[in-house]
Formats: structure tokens, C-alpha cells, sequence
């Protein structure tokens, strides 16, 4: 096939993917379980890490999908959502898959569909579909460790139609998607610890003692090995030239000094269930320290407090607990700064913005605030962000209803010495940094 004609097949097959939360409700675990039996069960192929969590979980999974590499294992990482291409899902050993792969993968999951639709089932929800195209890729590519990320949740979600995963890992609880998960911590930790499986080891973050309590008591129930991570057993030892040096205190690791490249404090534990998941799965083998360590200081993550130019800042702190972060890092970056730094803000519809701003606002960090709209039918209006960022007493936030226009507002606005950040939902961080690239190669024209 030609390189004209698979660009054409590669664009019709995303464009249909991204069409099928139009036609299609969500499914049943059972469903999953259909589709993927239709293509033989490839997910058993695999030795799976399975991750869930409020915030975190991608940090998590990237973390272990470096560790993992460094040991010299063959791994396939899927993640959710995509910045810039949905092929960003679907990554084997370090590399995201090519358009060929990815379209072997779609052409080999639309045939199980076709199959399952002459049974009557369902045709399956866009993340069951990827799902599905994910397990296809990595089997295909011999996979030996595959790290899956859970989308919503974890008891209902498409990736907990797998059997035994080695280790499952679940990190911060927050309040998210209350409509769904339910509206207290207790209520969303009982949805993200239904990824758990009977005797399968688990770690997770202690930071939200309510949430930490119900993976307990839900571990002791499946007699699973529990490994819980509060706060004062995952200690920051220095944060300096972009990396952060900490040490854990578990069971499993009595102070070892670790290294991350990142300057977000709350890496640190990410990192740290990253290293403990590996080490019960490992049952404490230290002749994976050397692998560890070289994993975590390799790691990388676009679109997480991403310095992507000097002084720019990208942060896709989707939901309120990510703003926190947020902020606390922001504030660590400029304390030395002799000027404000300047904020761009973008979020979807389904969050809290309402209280997101409050955080923004309430912190009198910014010189100034501009805000706008995310490409795509699930961004807030800029008009709506602007009336809450005014309602909340910063009148002096201005908006654009095209987020390329509003960048370059903020970029000729920010003076020498001075940082951008630009924050809100994953997505406008994927456009923003699409762009960001664009002028970048105009530039070097």
C-alpha cells in the first residue's frame, strides 16, 4: 500500500473512531469480554500492570513503562487521552505505533465487531474499541509487560475485563465525575478499587485517608497484599535543577534515594508507587535497583508541567486537585521570580470550573489571566470562564475565542525573565502544544 493511500485509510479509520460515541451507549464488562474472546483473548499474551486512580495514573504508568525498559522488557503502554495523535495510546517500547500497525489493529477489531454485531451484541464504546486495538497491537509486537490505564473509573471500566493482572496500582482520590463515580471519596476509591482481583498485590496512594481505608478493607476482602503510601512515608529530600531527589519508607524500601526529572512536588509519589509496584512484583529482587533508577531519571511526559520553550509551562491539570498541584508548583517555579507570572487557562464542560477558578483566583499569583475556548464540542465558552474569573474578583482577565489568538496575546504580553503557564484540560494543552510546535518551525524557516 502507498503512503498517499495509507494517510487516506489511517484518516478515515480515526475519523471513525472518533464518530462512535454518537451512535453507541456503554457496555458491560461482559461485552469486552465478548470482543475480546472474538479476537482470541490477546490480552493473555501479556504480563499486565493495571492502573487507576483521580490523578496521577498516566505519571504512574510512564514511570513503569521506563523502569520496565531499563530492565531490558519488551512493553507496550496504554494510555488515555492522546495530545496530539491518538496513536500517543498506543505505545511499544518507548515508540508509539506506526499508521500501518495501527491500521492492521483497527481492520482485525472491526472484524470481531462485525462478528459480535451478527450476534446482536452492541457495537462497543470508542475506549472498549482502543482498548481492544491496544491488546491487538502488543500482542502482534510480542509484548511481555503491558501497563494499562484505566479511562473512567475501574469496576466498569474496559480494561477490568482483564482476568489477573500481576500488580494493580491505584493512585490520588479526588472528587471526579461525581454523576458517575458518586460524590464522596469513599464512593470513588469503591469504583477505582474495583480494578482489584483476588490475592493480586496492590499499592496505593494514602494520601486521602478515607480513600485509602476502602482499598484496605477491599484488599483484605480479596486477600490481597496491600501496600499503602501516606504521605510521611514518601519524603522530598531536595528539589533542585529540575529534578526532585526523594526516599520511601515501606515495607519494601527503607529510605533508598531516588531521582525523577520533574519539578511538580506530587511526582515524588507517583514515583513512589511506581518503584513499590515494582518491587512486589520483583518480591524486593535488588538486582532491579540499577533498572529502577535508570528508568525514573530516563522518564518523560509531555504536557505535565512541560517546559516546552524557555519560561513556557504546559499543564494539563484537568480537575481541581490537579490545580492545586498546579499551583503549588507554579508558585515554587516563580519564588525567586522579580515579576508575576502570566496565566492561560482552557477547560471542558464537565468539570468543576467553578471552583477550579476559585483556586486560580484565590492564589494572587498572576499578573494577568486570559482565557479561552478549547477546539472541539466539549470546551466551556470563553465568555462563561471569563464571567466566573471576574464574578471571583480578577476583572481584569481578558478572552479569546480562538486559543492560537489568546497564546499569541499572552506570548507578546510576557516580558524577559517572566513565565507562562498555560493550563486546564489535557486537550487544550494537546492543541496548545500542536501549535506551539507549528511556530517553532516557522521560525527556524
Amino acid at each position: 500500500m502507498c503512503k498517499e493511500e495509507t494517510g487516506v485509510q489511517y484518516k478515515n479509520a480515526v475519523e471513525y473512531l472518533l464518530s462512535i460515541p454518537k451512535f453507541t451507549k456503554k457496555n458491560s464488562l461482559d461485552h469486552t469480554k465478548e470482543l475480546l474472546g472474538t479476537l482470541g483473548n490477546p490480552q493473555d499474551q501479556m504480563k499486565i500492570i493495571h492502573v487507576a486512580g483521580s490523578n496521577g495514573k498516566g505519571s504512574v504508568c510512564m514511570f513503569l513503562d521506563h523502569i520496565l525498559r531499563a530492565a531490558g522488557k519488551k512493553t507496550g503502554l496504554f494510555t488515555s487521552p492522546h495530545l496530539e495523535d491518538i496513536r500517543e495510546r498506543f505505545v511499544i517500547d518507548g515508540a508509539m505505533c506506526s499508521k500501518e500497525e495501527f491500521l492492521e489493529a483497527y481492520r482485525e477489531v472491526s472484524l470481531a465487531v462485525d462478528i459480535m454485531k451478527k450476534k446482536n451484541f452492541p457495537h462497543p464504546t470508542f475506549f472498549e474499541f482502543i482498548f481492544a486495538m491496544g491488546v491487538v497491537l502488543f500482542s502482534r509486537a510480542g509484548v511481555e509487560y503491558a501497563v494499562l490505564e484505566t479511562g473512567l473509573g475501574g469496576r466498569l471500566d474496559a480494561t477490568n475485563s482483564i482476568s489477573r493482572p500481576l500488580v494493580t496500582v491505584i493512585t490520588s482520590i479526588s472528587l471526579e465525575h461525581t454523576e458517575i463515580l458518586g460524590d464522596t471519596i469513599e464512593k470513588i476509591a469503591g469504583e477505582k478499587a474495583g480494578i482489584l482481583k483476588p490475592g493480586v498485590p496492590v499499592v496505593c496512594d494514602g494520601t486521602s485517608e478515607e480513600g485509602a481505608a476502602v482499598i484496605e478493607q477491599k484488599a483484605r476482602e480479596l486477600g490481597c497484599p496491600c501496600c499503602v503510601i501516606r504521605p510521611d512515608m514518601c519524603k522530598i529530600r531536595e528539589i533542585k535543577n529540575k529534578f526532585i531527589d526523594f526516599s520511601i519508607f515501606t515495607e519494601y524500601d527503607n529510605g533508598t534515594s531516588w531521582n525523577i526529572p520533574f519539578v511538580s512536588a506530587y511526582q515524588a509519589m507517583n514515583g513512589a508507587l511506581a518503584v513499590t509496584a515494582v518491587r512486589m512484583l520483583t518480591r524486593g529482587d535488588g538486582k532491579w535497583d540499577e533498572a529502577i533508577r535508570t528508568g525514573l531519571q530516563n522518564a518523560r511526559w509531555p504536557g505535565r508541567m512541560e517546559e516546552i520553550r524557555p519560561e513556557i509551562y504546559l499543564d494539563g491539570a484537568h480537575n481541581t486537585a490537579g490545580i492545586r498541584e498546579f499551583i503549588r508548583t507554579a508558585a515554587f517555579l516563580c519564588r525567586e521570580d522579580s515579576k508575576k507570572p502570566l496565566l492561560l487557562f482552557s477547560m471542558v464542560k464537565e468539570k468543576d470550573y467553578h471552583e477550579t477558578i476559585r483556586l486560580l483566583t484565590k492564589a494572587q499569583l498572576w499578573e494577568s489571566v486570559t482565557v479561552t475556548l478549547i477546539p472541539g464540542q466539549r470546551g466551556l465558552s470563553e465568555t462563561e470562564l471569563l464571567k466566573t474569573f471576574q464574578e471571583d474578583g480578577r476583572e481584569d482577565t481578558s478572552c479569546f475565542h480562538d486559543y492560537r489568538e489568546a497564546f499569541q496575546s499572552v506570548y507578546r504580553k510576557k516580558s524577559p525573565g517572566q513565565k507562562l503557564f498555560c493550563t486546564g484540560s489535557l486537550y487544550f494543552i494537546g492543541a496548545l502544544r500542536n501549535y506551539i510546535k507549528t511556530i517553532k518551525q516557522e521560525e527556524q524557516k
